[in-house]
């Protein structure tokens, strides 16, 4: 391994290891600290050992993300789209859920093409979106 690399891999460890312990301890300090040397060696030969397979199932920014959606609405994102169109009783499109929820468009789309699957959701018709002056399904819950 190059020198260039482990450079590198230390800076990223220096990073994690500031964010953990909420300091700001620069490269070149953490360097010279024998305490956060050691935890680096430490680290490093264990990382070393893990197969690549454990590593790509790390959860992704992606997975997080959702997780704290459902933390702050103790709910997923399916229930809460499926909970807004039985309340609305009325002809809705992807993008009025999106907009109602606060929720991206395409998170809507995929939720709902899952919901459709499910058959708790149904396409009632189509009407043309006043945005895109598209024409677009109208869904309902069953």
């Amino acid at each position: 391994m190059s020198t260039e690399n482990t450079n590198a891999q230390f800076g990223i460890f220096v990073g994690f290891y500031n964010k953990i312990n909420n300091t700001s301890i620069s490269v070149k300090e953490a360097a010279a600290t024998l305490e956060i040397t050691s935890i680096y060696e430490k680290v490093s030969v264990v990382a070393k050992c893990i197969p690549l397979t454990v590593i790509k199932k790390v959860k992704s920014t992606k997975s997080l993300s959702y997780e704290h959606f459902q933390a702050q609405n103790g709910t997923s994102v399916a229930h809460t789209i499926y909970k807004h169109l039985k309340t609305t009783k009325g002809q809705v499109s992807r993008r009025e859920i999106a907009e109602a929820l606060s929720l991206r468009l395409s998170t809507v789309c995929g939720q709902v093409n899952a919901l459709l699957g499910a058959g708790v959701l149904e396409v009632i018709g189509a009407k043309v979106d006043e945005q895109s002056d598209r024409s677009v399904e109208v869904l309902r819950a069953k």
